[in-house]
């Protein structure tokens, strides 16, 4: 019949297995005398080393058993233990250890009679099983009842334990209790040698106080180390804070302070009600950013925005408007200093502004310096059945012409037109320069209207007014062979009359018509 005998999770007696699987008694004076395996099984469990549960033994006869898995700590750490069956030899008075290691049970093999073989480092004493010349052999278990493990760190207060830290399961949860009044916990490390706080829960403030680097999630990507002082790093929204008491008349979130604790120099981001605000405190508490949640309008120096985008000034300086820079090395003559376009998101949003449906923009009429600051407005837009991404038609031009060679130029601003004075030079305007008024002040002064192979470029126009004295023949050329009022541009369409004006002003692919 098989035998078999159940773990009391105690240090129990020697005892045979029965065919009811008895729960063993605890050790007995004058029957289970003092040997060196309690001593060992002590020795070890000190070190934090023993068998909390599992292990029953089955199918137990004269020199066989086997044993279900079980539990222990090894070195005060939890640890599995796989089941086994395991044999012992048939010497009589021979006393072997079955012991837990490598997760899985192993049984020590005594060499002497009434001798308990030692242990090696990493076992846990689960048992001793003993070959009596008949079935079945005896079992000794040396266990111990651990269902749960809690920890209390205390000091001696007055000549009394005073309990300051409890560590405990709760239901699954993990409780890390400061027990006395107003006391912190304090977490420290040792840097190079010194010991260094790094965290304190303050008890009687109830918040955490970092000193040094605190990082919270796992560090990836090209950064690895934490690179501020409190680094919060996780797939989602990695922080959230939420104030819980009323404070009238905003819920102030976070301070930001350049000075420590003073507080002379610092900023706050707070909200009330419909709006988010990042505030200078260190001014007298102005609204520098703010958002509404009603309707998204942001507003630079208002609580109030209007619209999608305000903008609130003093007129002052360093406090007038809203500035667009260009910022590289070298801003050279045509260089576009930035732009405003107006689109829609039907089609491409353009990347460019020169790109918008419409467009004012600014470029540089010089190459700039500190001395040299020269700029223009081009007013710019797409023409009715073009492409999104296809750069817009530039219509008007305010300041200087873009071509100022062979000429001195005067910027057109307000009532003033833009003009170009030519004397003894060929001037050649681009398209770009639609619009300029060219004074002729010399008999060698000569005008080439520019080349247009398009019928996108229709209305661009240029005025000539002849101030020489005397008329001019033959001095306005034509590019690509075009035509004026319909045919070679020559004789009378090409002649001025002293302080006369002729205005040509283009009517389709290198074709013009000349008024005047």
């Amino acid at each position: 019949m098989s035998k078999a005998i159940n773990n009391p999770n105690f240090i129990a007696t020697n005892d045979s297995p029965e065919g009811s699987a008895p729960t063993t008694g605890q050790i007995v004076d004058g029957f289970d005398f003092p040997h060196t395996g309690l001593i060992k099984v002590f020795n070890l469990a000190c070190a934090g080393s023993y068998a909390i549960n599992g292990f029953n033994g089955t199918n137990i006869n004269a020199t066989s058993a086997t044993f279900a898995a079980g539990n222990v700590f090894l070195k005060g750490v939890f640890t599995p233990v796989t089941g086994a069956t395991v044999t012992i030899p048939t010497t009589a008075n021979r006393h072997h250890l079955l012991v837990a290691r490598s997760g899985g049970l192993v049984r020590i093999q005594a060499t002497a009679d009434n001798e308990v073989p030692p242990f090696a480092d990493g076992d846990v004493i689960i048992a001793l099983l003993k070959y009596t010349g008949s079935d079945p052999m005896q079992i000794q278990y040396l266990t111990f009842n651990q269902t749960s493990k809690s920890m209390s760190v205390g000091h001696l207060n007055g000549g009394v334990y005073t309990e300051g830290l409890s560590i405990k399961s709760n239901a699954g949860d993990i409780e890390i209790e400061a027990k006395e009044s107003d006391k912190d916990i304090i977490f420290k490390v040792n840097d190079g040698g010194t010991p260094t706080e790094v965290m304190r829960l303050n008890g009687s403030e109830g918040r955490s106080d970092f000193t040094g680097k605190a990082l919270f999630g796992s560090v990836t990507g090209s950064f690895g180390i934490p690179e501020r002082n409190l680094n919060l790093i996780g797939p989602d929204a990695v922080m959230r804070i939420a104030r819980t008491s009323l404070f009238s008349p905003s819920l102030e979130f976070l301070q930001l302070s350049v000075d420590g604790n003073n507080r002379l120099s610092y900023w706050d981001i707070y909200t009330d009600a419909d709006r988010f605000t990042i505030r200078d405190r260190q001014s007298g508490d102005i609204n520098v950013l703010t958002i509404l949640e009603s309707n998204q309008n942001v507003g630079i120096g208002t609580l109030a925005p209007a619209n999608i985008f305000q903008v609130s000034h003093t007129g002052a300086d360093a406090d007038n408007g809203i500035m667009i820079v260009r910022e590289d090395t070298t801003t050279s003559e045509g260089d576009l200093l930035g732009g405003i376009g107006f689109d829609s998101t039907d089609g491409n949003v353009p990347s460019s502004v020169l790109e918008s449906s419409a467009f004012i923009a600014s470029i540089a009429t010089e190459n700039h310096t500190t001395s040299d600051k020269g700029g223009n407005l081009k007013f710019g837009v797409s023409l009715i059945d073009e492409n999104d991404d296809t750069v817009s038609t530039i219509v008007a031009n305010v300041g200087q012409p873009d071509t100022i060679a062979n000429a001195t130029t005067h910027a057109g601003l307000n009532s003033r037109a833009t003009t170009a004075v030519v004397g003894a030079a060929t001037y050649a305007p681009t398209i770009g320069d639609s619009g300029t008024l060219v004074i002729f002040t010399n008999a060698s002064s000569n005008l080439t209207l520019p080349s247009i192979n398009n019928t996108t470029s229709v209305g661009v126009q240029f005025t000539v007014f002849n101030e020489t004295g005397s008329a001019i023949n033959g001095q306005i050329a034509v590019s690509n062979s075009a035509t004026i009022n319909g045919s070679a541009a020559s004789g009378s369409k090409v002649d001025i009359d002293s302080f006369k004006a002729a205005t040509f002003v283009c009517s389709g692919n290198n074709t013009w018509i000349r008024i005047g």
